[in-house]
């Protein structure tokens, strides 16, 4: 039977799209028996995955965890060579790492038939489980995700479950306090994980550890599979691979600038491209994010920014555009960069009514109090495009922007 707590097969409504443990349906689950009734009632075996991801952070594949892996990978070298081996951009591409991430949010899988599967251990002995009632574009609820996991665990994709394993065990011990059920020492029957096995034998792995989920890709003697470093970089995505200019060295602070091609596969859509004329560096810009540059570039263009537009602007254009922005953000009250953007008569005409209107003062009315709010967030944009321009572009260059 399955345990008390309401299960609905529907999907569930999370406060802005952001994933919460309460708003979550899914059981809280102990029960060996209640554990697999549940699992028997999402009949997964014989499905195929599809696709995986991570709703939140892999801890254990922060830049930091990475170096230390590689560091204790090198143990038979001399302190100087196992530091320099250890130092991120210089792991050496064949280091192993093991196809295993360990997370606090729910691990997801949707299937061929288009079914979505979600799991997680809150802590030890729970299971959470649910079937179609997590979307898939669900934001972290706690700390942001960094791994791909179709790369790192990219021997599942493809593969067909045959069968699911609820692996147990015997203990008189509470395994999160660490102390016995009872003054008799009386012994209960626990899930220690749960294994998705396909038709080769590998398999994926669910286990608890404290308050974490442990999800392991497993060999046929269920030993953890392993990815070689140079594979793995393309699964990471920490701040540091997202927001750092491989190109120039450039490390942004503010995280609404991601660079290079991994940086355009998370930012969110659409969005807009600034890059030299003669340099690979590419910034990347969501819309949403990019209204202190939208409105220096009406200002200096004395026209609406147009988002569908390629803009290109000398060396010493792009430099005026930025003094824009120093001026904009050099406002002490909102009140006075108000009346700023009303002095300047930028004017279109509407689609609909074919009236005259104020571009500026349009804009402001709407998106003015937003951009206040969060005007230290803008300030540090400023800071970071003066400090990658610096870098990225030379006097003889141009400064290309693109939007989609």
């Amino acid at each position: 039977m399955i345990e008390e707590t309401i299960y609905s097969n529907g999907k569930n409504n999370f406060t802005d799209n952001t994933f919460s443990s309460q708003e979550w349906s899914a059981p809280t689950m102990v029960s060996p028996e209640a554990i697999k009734d549940l699992i028997a009632s999402f009949n997964l075996e014989g499905r195929i995955i599809r696709r995986m991801r991570m709703i939140g952070l892999a801890y254990n594949l922060t830049r930091d965890w990475i170096e230390e892996r590689a560091y204790n990978y090198f143990s038979n070298l001399d302190e100087k060579d196992r530091q320099n081996k250890s130092e991120y951009v210089c792991i050496p591409p064949e280091v192993p790492y093991s196809r295993y991430a360990e997370i606090d949010e729910p691990f997801m899988i949707e299937f061929e038939d288009g079914d979505t599967f979600a799991i997680d251990t809150p802590q030890q002995p729970e299971f959470r489980m649910s079937m179609n009632c997590i979307p898939w574009e669900i934001k972290a609820g706690a700390n942001l995700p960094n791994v791909e996991a179709d790369i790192l665990f990219s021997p599942c994709i493809g593969r067909r479950i045959k069968t699911v394993e609820v692996k147990t065990y015997v203990t008189d011990e509470d395994p999160m306090a660490r102390i016995p059920f009872d003054e008799q020492k009386s012994k209960r029957c626990l899930v220690s994980g749960i294994v998705l096995r396909f038709e080769d034998g590998t398999g994926l792995l669910f286990e608890g550890w404290i308050d974490f989920c442990h999800v392991v890709y497993i060999d046929q003697e269920n030993n953890s599979g392993l990815i070689t470093f140079d594979q793995l970089q393309h699964a990471l995505y920490n701040p540091e691979d997202l927001h750092t200019d491989t190109v120039t060295g450039y490390e942004a602070e503010s995280y609404t600038f991601s660079f290079g091609e991994l940086g355009a596969a998370h930012t969110d859509t659409p969005y807009i491209t600034l890059m030299p004329s003669c340099k690979d560096s590419r910034l990347h810009i969501s819309v949403e994010d990019f209204l202190l540059f939208d409105w220096c570039i009406t200002i200096y263009t004395r026209a609406s920014f147009d988002e569908y537009c390629e803009y290109k602007f000398t060396f010493s254009q792009w430099n005026e555009v930025l003094k824009i922005a120093e001026k904009i953000i050099s406002f002490s009250t909102f009140d006075e960069l108000f009346e700023y953007m009303k002095s300047i008569h930028i004017s279109a005409r509407s689609i609909i009514g074919g009236r005259e209107y104020s571009v500026l003062l349009n804009s402001i009315n709407h998106f003015g109090s937003e951009f206040w709010k969060h005007i230290d967030r803008y300030k540090t944009q400023y800071e970071d495009m003066i400090m990658w321009t610096n870098l990225a572009l030379s006097p003889d260059d141009n400064m290309i922007i693109q939007g989609f």
